[in-house]
């Protein structure tokens, strides 16, 4: 079985951190949950400042075969999720910041479940 994380543990990734901190723990928690679901064990999550951009969310966590680097956007969790029912708020984003894209290992991802996908096949062959 695998570890359930809450946004009120991960919460603390986030200490002083206003912006990161009501759309990061959310996104964690969710991306967490479906690396589990495809049988991915992660033991630690720790935030990965200096890969920040100004509207990112940069996270390091730890898997049996290494360190897994995953990006997100900084945006409601529902937008990542569904991108296409959320077309003008990306606009708009898009507009004001570099990238909407989410990166696993340095690869970049548009799609949710193709994000959830790569990482679970990262970790799994431990091509970290």
């Amino acid at each position: 079985m695998t570890r359930q994380w809450t946004a009120e543990e991960l919460g603390d990734t986030f200490d002083e951190d206003e912006e990161r901190d009501r759309v990061g723990p959310r996104i964690l928690v969710a991306f967490l949950s479906d690396l589990g679901a495809k049988g991915v064990e992660v033991h630690g999550v720790q935030r990965d400042v200096d890969g920040e951009g100004e509207e990112n969310l940069a996270l390091a966590l730890s898997v049996a075969s290494g360190t897994l680097y995953v990006h997100f956007p900084g945006v409601p969790l529902e937008w990542l999720q569904r991108r296409g029912d959320h077309e003008s708020d990306w606009q708009t984003w898009r507009a004001y910041n570099y990238s909407d894209a989410m990166f696993v290992q340095g690869y970049e991802y548009f799609d949710w479940d193709e994000a959830v996908q790569a990482a679970a096949e990262r970790a799994a062959s431990g091509d970290l």
